[in-house]
């Protein structure tokens, strides 16, 4: 490890653990970071709307991807990571020359850096009539994360919206895979929201939130972005939630 190195060499040096306070102090965002935040966010919209366009039978995964960087990149982002699945199970990975199939599920997840802060969007694209289990993740997602909102806020534990979700999901007979999204800042992970994750929730604290449920072969992983604000949150994505059929 990097910090056992350091030691090697400077073996008089103390190494003091600062995180949990650097921790606190990335949380706080002024009213510039926050206008880079959701300029990120709105870049992040557009490029889902045009990456749509390449959405079609027989382009390549490629083809998709190169479509989408191509909106963040020309306007301004200088880091993106962006993946794609297909078929009924999210598995994300790096985009290929596969094509893509007459009909099923598309899954992209755009995330974008801008002006130095990260924003993400993940949603499902149905080629042809969605499946009776796509519909079905695709619902007790919106509502999960819906249920989670009203305690996204100042007063609650990060704790408390996750385990909400957490709980929604199981309770309709579906299972919940422990990834509930990040909580980003200058980088794309600082923290990850949890049901056994106690930082409170302060103004400024941005969360990209995302269940990922599972119904047999099937899963949906599908979020958005958003900022703490001094009396609850605010969405940045403004992409909607209904599930688009191509």
């Amino acid at each position: 490890m990097w910090h056992q190195q350091i030691k090697n060499a400077f073996p008089d040096f103390t190494l003091t653990d600062f995180g949990s306070e650097l921790k606190s102090l990335r949380q706080y965002r002024s009213p510039e970071a926050i206008r880079l935040v959701k300029r990120s966010a709105l870049l992040v919209d557009l490029a889902f709307q045009q990456g749509l366009k390449y959405i079609k039978p027989g382009k390549t995964e490629w083809e998709v991807i190169a479509g989408i960087d191509c909106v963040l990149k020309s306007r301004g982002v200088e880091k993106s990571f962006n993946i794609i699945s297909q078929g009924p199970k999210t598995n994300g990975y790096a985009p290929s020359g596969k094509k893509l199939a007459k009909k099923g599920m598309v899954f992209v997840e755009i995330t974008a850096c801008y002006g130095g802060y990260w924003t993400q969007l993940a949603r499902a694209v149905s080629l042809g009539k969605p499946s009776e289990d796509l519909v079905k993740l695709h619902r007790v997602s919106v509502e999960a994360i819906k249920q989670a909102l009203p305690y996204l806020r100042p007063g609650f534990k990060v704790s408390k919206p996750m385990s909400v979700m957490e709980d929604h999901v199981k309770s309709m007979g579906f299972e919940a895979t422990p990834i509930y999204g990040h909580i980003v800042g200058i980088d794309m992970v600082e923290d990850r929201p949890t049901p056994k994750n106690e930082t409170e929730i302060t103004p400024g604290m941005v969360f990209i939130v995302h269940p990922w449920p599972v119904l047999g072969r099937s899963s949906l992983l599908w979020g958005e972005t958003y900022l703490i604000t001094e009396k609850g949150n605010q969405r940045l994505n403004k992409t909607g939630d209904e599930l688009i059929v191509l």
